[in-house]
């Protein structure tokens, strides 16, 4: 499509994006099937995201028909199929062959292509065509099954793409908020400013206390409700985002000559607003699919900018390698290799132990704190709490350790002398003498293996401690993205 037509086509009510593949007859050829109409409706009672993506398939399937059987209408073909006039599967096939060598634009994946063709199967199926999945497998041949290595990410990707000057105070506090909980990229677009329960840092006992934010069931994949500790980092970027937010600024409006004045204002804070949102002083609310839009340009931006906006594949339109759903696969990763599998899942939304969903909110802090240094990026003062608390418990132990040491010297010692003057009243062959020394030759062994082994978990408990401290406080990250 040419330019001009391409223009005029949007200021007609098209989408912009469907225009790159689809003429505007085609879009309608889709735009006109009641029986297309009726299953997204359908749909969208499951999510408007699984509505999109079958009326996207869709859509290529009413371009098939459009150019490769004669512009016959969707429902005339649904109608023809019934009747017996045409295969199902023979129609399948054919337009398998068409998105594989004849579809206009970027080349289409195999995996694009076989779900395309499955919908199109279930389209067919709720038009009360009989197609059976053992007919569908045995008569339409399919690309085989592409399985594409993903590429995780480490906590020093995340700390470059927060530290970065061009990441804004939004992005900064958005990547730094998906590093730390997990979730998917939509659920923090929809939050409010109502739905983070913010702690008092100077009150509170951040041990056994955390600031909460409840997430929104409706953008949830399985439309649960939840709840999760933020950590003390996410906790101080939230407050400086919402101080940047609500700041006081200088703006432009139309004056009452209507030229345009300077005039300062400063916005008041509306806990019903989107948490990430800016400020609109003309009174416009963005929707969280909006919001996401803005901040996934925003991002895109930011990984190309530093370097890293690497493709899958070739072509225009091939998404990039490093994406905001890579910081929820590296959440649950990092969780697995720390050894709790089990807080990852919950920490994510995934169904993983019940103990977690049932547990009170200290017991969940408490294992939020045990980890939460390696969810941690940028807070230097944060760091060096974990690395204080952690000396301390070194100096602590080592303190017992020599305490310990100057007992058993003692013991030795006065084990010697009494063996001395038991062994010279054992060679005077005294039996009180010879009594005596087996007691406490026995006793002596007991209390030696009893002392050795408290001796050497001590040891391994400076040592454990040791490393964690040294490789909390340690720029290099030890544990690798998820995949």
């Amino acid at each position: 499509m040419a330019k001009d037509q391409r223009k005029a086509a949007v200021q007609a009510g098209y989408n912009f994006r469907r225009l790159e593949v689809y003429t505007p007859e085609e879009i309608d050829h889709c735009e006109k099937s009641k029986n297309i109409k009726r299953y997204i409706t359908a749909k969208e009672s499951q999510s408007s995201n699984t509505a999109t993506a079958y009326k996207t398939k869709l859509q290529a399937f009413a371009q098939f028909v459009y150019r490769k059987l004669d512009k016959v209408a969707i429902d005339s073909l649904i109608e023809e199929i019934k009747a017996g006039k045409r295969d199902p599967y023979e129609t399948i096939q054919d337009f398998v062959y068409f998105l594989q060598k004849e579809r206009p634009g970027d080349k289409l994946s195999n995996n694009v292509i076989r779900e395309s063709a499955k919908t199109v199967r279930k389209f067919f199926k709720s038009c009360k065509i009989k197609v059976s999945i053992e007919d569908f497998n045995e008569f339409v041949s399919l690309p085989r099954h592409e399985k594409p290595k993903k590429t995780g990410i480490t906590k020093n990707d995340i700390i470059e793409l927060i530290a970065s000057p061009a990441a804004g105070p939004r992005l900064k506090t958005f990547l730094m908020f998906l590093g730390a909980t997990g979730p998917r990229p939509i659920e923090p677009c929809a939050l409010t400013e109502r739905d983070i329960e913010f702690m008092d840092l100077k009150a509170a006992d951040t041990s056994k206390n955390a600031s909460w934010v409840n997430f929104n069931p409706k953008y949830d994949k399985m439309r649960d409700a939840r709840r999760r500790p933020l950590t003390v980092e996410v906790d101080r970027q939230l407050r400086i985002w919402l101080d940047y937010k609500y700041r006081e600024r200088r703006t432009t409006k139309i004056g009452k000559n209507g030229k345009l004045v300077h005039v300062t204002v400063k916005p008041e804070r509306d806990p019903d607003s989107l948490l990430f949102a800016h400020v609109h002083f003309d009174g416009e609310r963005p929707t969280p699919e909006n919001l996401y839009d803005t901040i996934a340009d925003e991002f895109a931006n930011l990984v190309d900018l530093l370097g890293r906006g690497q493709r899958v594949g070739a072509g225009k339109g091939k998404r990039r390698k490093l994406t905001l759903g890579r910081f929820r696969s590296w959440v649950k990763t990092t969780y697995s290799n720390l050894g709790n599998r089990d807080f990852g899942e919950f920490m994510i939304g995934h169904s993983g132990s019940t103990y977690y969903e049932t547990a009170g909110d200290e017991a969940i802090v408490k294992t939020l704190r045990q980890y939460e240094r390696y969810f941690t990026f940028l807070d230097a003062k944060a760091l060096e709490a974990i690395g204080a608390d952690q000396q301390s418990k070194i100096e602590e132990l080592r303190e017992q350790l020599e305490k310990n040491n100057e007992k058993w010297e003692r013991f030795v010692a006065n084990f010697m002398r009494l063996y001395a003057e038991e062994r010279m009243m054992a060679k005077f062959g005294t039996p009180e003498g010879q009594k005596m020394m087996d007691e406490e030759r026995k006793a002596f062994f007991e209390y030696a293996k009893q002392f050795l082994a408290e001796r050497e978990g001590r040891k391994e408990a400076v040592a454990t401690v040791t490393t964690t401290t040294t490789s909390s406080t340690g720029q290099e990250d030890s544990i690798s993205g998820g995949q």
